[in-house]
């Protein structure tokens, strides 16, 4: 990776990591724009709504198992819910340089947009939030169920 790209990659890490630490801190951890894009086609195409997208750290090991204990430690999903976000509110954010710069989502299987970014491969995101804004080209792929 060049030397530009590692900036924007730096700084868009932490700029999305102070968005989510401050929607867990403040909203409740509802998402809010900078954590939901506007998506276009690679080849001009658009979508016309927001995307939800979520980062994660690079190693992940131990947050897999945090998680797996909360939905374990209790069937009430409004604890569940609360454990998870005194969880992110912490000190989750505070490292941007630990976190991946792959995102996920969730989408429909059977949903146009699906269908669509898999078979192009690739999409461009739009991110805005506190006077900030990222335009970045992504490459797209499906990943295995057990991922």
């Amino acid at each position: 990776m060049g030397e530009p790209a590692a900036d924007l990659r730096s700084q868009f890490l932490a700029w999305q990591c102070l968005v989510r630490q401050r929607a867990m801190r403040v909203g409740d951890g509802r998402p809010t724009s900078g954590m939901c894009p506007h998506l276009s086609l690679a080849d001009g195409g658009s979508y016309s709504g927001q995307v939800t997208l979520l980062i994660i750290r690079a190693e992940a090991a131990h947050d897999v198992s945090q998680f797996r204990h909360m939905v374990q430690k209790t069937h009430d999903p409004a604890d569940r819910y609360k454990a998870a976000i005194k969880y992110l509110s912490a000190t989750y954010y505070q490292k941007p340089q630990e976190f991946s710069d792959e995102m996920t989502g969730l989408f429909s299987a059977e949903g146009l947009l699906a269908r669509a970014l898999c078979a192009r491969g690739s999409c461009i995101l739009e991110f805005s939030q506190f006077g900030s804004r990222y335009r970045l080209p992504c490459s797209v792929r499906e990943l295995e169920e057990n991922t």
